[in-house]
């Protein structure tokens, strides 16, 4: 296994470990002022508030982390295929816009582009070594997806090869729904 690859995994199972431990934690000390958190928030914004927060996780890098609004799905006792679909669409459409800005946008803003270049630096030599095989890894992984929709669109990558990567995003926002899930119901019933 190459060893970017191998360190991918091996980052994505300690976050997993992780983010159950932490949610795990969360539920064990703070279980109810986090479910009326939830709950607060979830009446206000309904499923709505995660979709956007979701778009535009994955759209501003390092915004909040898209599992954080898992979290609140499900702390605020959401059906579990709502949330994992409409943050599926959400992310896939942050992802799109990410690339689509990338591609036509950010090139005319010099400024942005110059910016967008000292962090891509990152994602480049996964994108040059692995293609589409890139975004898979980042919509699984914890390798920032909206970098990678950056790299992807500005690296013109074609947008169906892009689009098709993505899809991943899927696996990674059930397995994700499902751990952090687990971790919330192993202290007490949700």
């Amino acid at each position: 296994m190459d060893t970017k690859i191998k360190s991918a995994v091996i980052q994505t199972i300690v976050s997993i470990i992780l983010l159950f431990a932490a949610v795990f934690l969360s539920a064990y000390f703070f279980k109810k002022d986090l479910m009326d958190f939830a709950a607060a928030t979830v009446n206000t914004t309904g499923i709505q508030g995660l979709a956007a927060g979701i778009f535009i996780s994955d759209i501003l890098p390092a915004f909040i982390p898209v599992d954080f609004f898992l979290f609140l799905a499900i702390a605020a006792g959401l059906n579990d295929f709502d949330v994992i679909a409409v943050c599926f669409v959400s992310s896939i459409s942050g992802g799109s816009f990410s690339y689509a800005s990338a591609k036509y946008i950010f090139p005319l803003v010099p400024f942005i582009k110059n910016f967008l270049k000292l962090y891509e630096d990152k994602v480049t030599d996964w994108l040059q070594s692995y293609g589409s095989q890139a975004v898979i890894v980042s919509a699984l992984t914890p390798i920032p997806y909206s970098w990678m929709a950056y790299t992807a669109g500005s690296f013109n990558m074609k947008y169906r090869d892009f689009f098709l990567a993505s899809l991943f995003r899927l696996l990674r926002f059930g397995a994700y729904y499902y751990f952090i899930k687990f971790g919330w119901m192993s202290y007490g019933s949700v």
